[in-house]
């Protein structure tokens, strides 16, 4: 079963601001090796799902599809590992019912999958922080404060219940 999507592309792009600048440290992100992937690149390929634009080069083209591939993956990742210290408390949570503040830091564990950085960088101490959050989360200390429905996870109750023993006590009485 594939956890659900906490944080998707787009609040990834809202996180950043949708400034240039923002936008370019994005795509260096995604795509290193590739000065053909800029920030409005990465804008276009993150919103809404579009697919590469049909005017760029053909190189272009296959630069912002590993982009937005790597970008898939570390926010599967990230949804995951979030989903991890969430299920065994809440279960499988719908992303509707999720607290905004949880939104936050599932999209601080992303942006530390994106741009790494070393232990005393912002996204390092952020990520540090979501992790102490979701620790919190599942032992107990922190509660998601969800709506009734969604706080208890479906679970499956197995009842067993047996006819009474013929060969015990009065069942065997006159033998």
């Amino acid at each position: 079963m594939q956890p659900p999507d906490y944080v998707t592309a787009y609040d990834l792009l809202a996180a950043e601001g949708g400034g240039g600048d923002a936008l370019n440290r994005l795509a260096e992100a995604l795509s290193p090796q590739s000065a053909e992937v800029d920030g409005q690149a990465i804008h276009w390929m993150l919103s809404l799902g579009r697919g590469p634009n049909p005017h760029w080069s053909v190189q272009k083209r296959a630069a912002a599809q590993a982009a937005h591939a790597v970008a898939v993956k570390k926010l599967a990742n990230a949804n995951a590992e979030a989903h991890a210290y969430i299920a065994p408390r809440y279960g499988a949570l719908a992303p509707a019912d999720a607290p905004p503040g949880l939104k936050v830091y599932v999209l601080d564990i992303a942006k530390y999958r994106i741009y790494g950085g070393d232990s005393d960088s912002e996204e390092a101490r952020a990520y540090r922080a979501a992790l102490d959050y979701l620790k919190s989360v599942a032992a107990g200390r922190i509660d998601l404060a969800l709506p009734q429905a969604a706080a208890a996870p479906a679970r499956p109750v197995a009842t067993v219940s047996q006819p009474p023993s013929a060969f015990g006590g009065a069942g065997l009485a006159g033998y």
